[in-house]
């Protein structure tokens, strides 16, 4: 389903923006039902993400206290449950708030109000559904310790100190040793004395040393150091390097050597759909210098003229509700199979003039049914219009016009670039049905509107399947019958790419599901960058007949998803499997599959992915022969090495760290637009940042050494300053940009 942005009438180059809602959507089936299902039985689990940690009385808990709640029949997980949150030990604490709803990851979490005395709180989480509690312990202590010597007071890097005082915990993992911005790791602890080893990464010269409890922080005492840079990245312009060792994420360095410049890219490659990566990058360098905190490592955004793209809606979470229930239609209900001739009862007409009845899905959930007449055939489309349809809307010629372009083009293009389309009610030919039902999908004085879906029921045999290849229309409706006002020129402009898209979806599930009898569906996000992927496709095959204009209307809704992507790379998931999506997902998804389409034989590689039985990250490696965190690396640099100023005319050095077949600047250069991609440069100078990088997401920095100035060490770890555990994948790519 496609949601189209009405405040984009009059921008320009017939620009026009759609919010792809729906590529293929399914109703709720039976298969999602609750029959058989055994009410004693706990359906939902509650897993522990974090929250133990130490904290001091009577304030609130430094980090929040999180839950996930998934299912127990897939692990996927679960939106909208109510978590109760409930102090099981200690007393005078509280939960702010008492209660909390899942996100669509699954997600619920709370702050605990700690009591007055020291020691442990318990809380515990409780759901409908689930089998049993989850349980978070707080540690609380009441006043902060006291240091009174350092031995060594001088010492290297990977030197035990042991430091002596008061007020430290017995335990070693609660007391948080730093030198200066560096986090030690604690070997042992008494009430009285903590033994740390001097962390990597660490400049020469004087430092004070603390210890932490939660948010309580000792006295400072100096230690003098003796440092050790680490591995210095020694990189000619264009070159790149990815680290992903523990060894050298402790501590590498970049060379300060006069107009240098860097592209430094923290990126976590694990594939998980509901992953997260806490981080936090420290930077040093051996001269006195001002520690810069930074909250995150996202883009630095810049004023500019902004792509009009319709803003995020309700439309988001619907389609990707119907999309994750169509995954079941191949699980629970009979395929569609083709009628035994073309003559066949059921068979409708393709004569113009001819009428059929058709169950459309509704904005209510459920079937509208329709009479529609046939009004055009073609060498690929019947088009039918509901009997409903309002007057002032199409001419004959504007049905003539709409079916040359499905034939060709859209078609032609769709079927070369990714497969055969099915034909289960053997008529040779996609109906297309306008009809004013898809109208009513809109809610009056939305910004966009729905322009039409695929609707993936139609290739079962479920209640409601009309078992014919179909794409449902909005129609022209100048009155304003059925919602707001649409004219037929602009229902004339945005349904075509959105058709283009949605008969990707129709060509997919063919290859999968009738041709190779897959158990699966493809994943969300791969299938939605192979659907854009299609709107592109027809995009090019109207700027190679020389129609610049017609091509932008195909393309110009991939650069606004790309945009959205590109102005906050580290907040977006590249491997969005649940939850409501976001336009910036969509664009990470279309770029990702036109960078592979770059280095793995053009189209070729689209319908590889799409004629198989593999899905997302899976089918990907499969088709490329490649390595998950080597395809993302390259595709992570190339988002900015590609055709970057800084590097032209010879480009990255590497191949793999650029787009063959896409020029996004260039792209957005005809658009007026600057580069969404452009992080500040930042003085090689101290600096703490921090954030979470979800799975498959990369964020960027940018260091200028300017005139010449001393080593940066840069050293990545979690959010607590402690290296990364063995569950994490994180890694660092360095591009070298003058």
């Amino acid at each position: 389903m496609m949601l189209w942005d009405e405040r984009r009438k009059g921008t320009g180059a017939r620009a026009r923006a759609s919010l792809l809602l729906g590529a293929t959507v399914a109703l709720l089936l039976g298969a999602c039902g609750g029959d058989g299902v055994d009410p004693d039985q706990p359906t939902v689990r509650l897993d522990v993400v974090s929250g133990d940690q130490v904290a001091a009385t009577g304030q609130i808990a430094p980090e929040p206290l999180v839950v996930r709640v998934v299912s127990v029949a897939d692990g996927g997980p679960v939106a909208d449950a109510v978590v109760m949150w409930a102090v099981e030990q200690g007393e005078g604490a509280r939960t702010i708030p008492a209660s909390s709803n899942t996100d669509t990851l699954g997600l619920a979490s709370t702050l605990l109000d700690v009591g007055a005395l020291a020691g442990d709180y318990v809380v515990s989480a409780s759901t409908a559904d689930a089998g049993s509690d989850a349980s978070i312990t707080v540690r609380a202590f009441s006043s902060a310790p006291v240091l009174t010597s350092l031995n060594p007071a001088s010492a290297s890097v990977g030197q035990s100190v042991t430091i002596t005082g008061t007020g430290f915990s017995d335990q070693a993992a609660d007391n948080a040793v730093f030198f200066g911005v560096n986090r030690a790791t604690v070997t042992s602890a008494t009430t009285t004395q903590v033994v740390a080893i001097v962390p990597p990464c660490m400049a020469s010269g004087d430092v004070d040393v603390t210890v932490r409890l939660g948010q309580l922080v000792s006295n400072a005492l100096t230690a003098s150091i003796t440092g050790d840079p680490g591995a210095t990245i020694q990189l000619a312009v264009g070159e790149s390097q990815t680290l992903t060792t523990a060894g050298a994420l402790d501590c590498l360095s970049l060379p300060g050597a006069a107009g240098e410049e860097f592209l430094v890219i923290v990126h976590n490659d694990a594939d998980d759909a509901l992953g997260e990566m806490p981080y936090r990058l420290t930077g040093q360098v051996d001269a006195p210098a001002t520690l810069v905190a930074g909250p995150s490592l996202s883009v630095d955004g810049q004023a500019g003229p902004v792509l009009p793209v319709a803003a995020e809606s309700f439309h988001d979470s619907f389609e990707r509700g119907l999309r994750e229930r169509e995954r079941e239609l191949i699980r629970g209900v009979p395929m569609a199979r083709p009628l035994e001739s073309p003559g066949a009862p059921g068979v409708r007409s393709s004569v113009v003039g001819g009428m059929a009845d058709f169950q459309v899905f509704n904005r209510d959930g459920g079937f509208t049914t329709v009479t529609a007449e046939v009004v055009l055939t073609s060498a690929h489309a019947i088009l039918y219009q509901d009997l409903s349809a309002p007057a002032g809307g199409f001419t004959a010629q504007d049905f003539a016009d709409f079916a040359a372009e499905f034939d060709d083009p859209i078609f032609d293009a769709d079927v070369a670039a990714f497969g055969n389309v099915s034909d289960v009610d053997l008529n040779g030919r996609v109906i297309i049905l306008f009809t004013p039902v898809v109208n009513l999908f809109t809610p009056p004085g939305s910004d966009g509107f729905v322009a039409g879906f695929f609707f993936g029921l139609d290739l079962t045999t479920g209640a409601g399947s009309n078992e014919a290849e179909i794409f449902y229309s909005v129609v022209p409706d100048p009155n304003g019958d059925f919602g707001d006002a649409r004219t037929r020129d602009r229902i004339l402009e945005v349904v075509p790419p959105v058709l283009a898209h949605e008969l990707q979806h129709m060509i997919n599930f063919n290859e999968r599901v009738f041709v190779r009898n897959a158990s699966e569906l493809e994943t969300l996000w791969l299938g939605e960058g192979l659907a854009h992927a299609a709107e592109s496709v027809v995009a090019r095959e109207f700027a190679a007949r020389g129609n610049s204009a017609r091509a932008l209307d195909f393309k110009v809704d991939n650069l606004a998803r790309a945009r959205r992507y590109l102005q906050t790379p580290g907040d977006v998931r590249l491997v969005a499997d649940v939850g409501e999506g976001s336009l910036a997902e969509r664009g990470a998804g279309w770029m990702f599959v036109e960078y592979l389409r770059g280095h793995f034989g053009g189209d070729q590689i689209l319908r590889d992915l799409t004629s198989t039985t593999a899905s997302g990250t899976a089918n990907v490696t499969l088709q490329t022969g490649d390595t998950w965190p080597r395809l993302l690396r390259g595709w992570l640099v190339a988002n900015y090495a590609d055709e970057a100023p800084e590097l032209l005319p010879g480009g990255p050095a590497d191949v793999r760290d650029s787009y063959p077949l896409l020029d996004l600047r260039a792209d957005f250069q005809g658009l007026g637009l600057n580069y969404p991609l452009m992080p500040t440069p930042r003085a090689f100078a101290d600096f703490v940042t921090s954030g979470e990088l979800p799975s498959s997401a990369g964020a960027y920095l940018r260091f200028d050494a300017g005139g010449g100035a001393p080593t940066l060490r840069l050293r990545l770890t979690d959010q607590a300053g402690v290296p990364l555990g063995a569950g994490a994948e994180p890694a660092i790519s360095v591009l070298r940009l003058r």
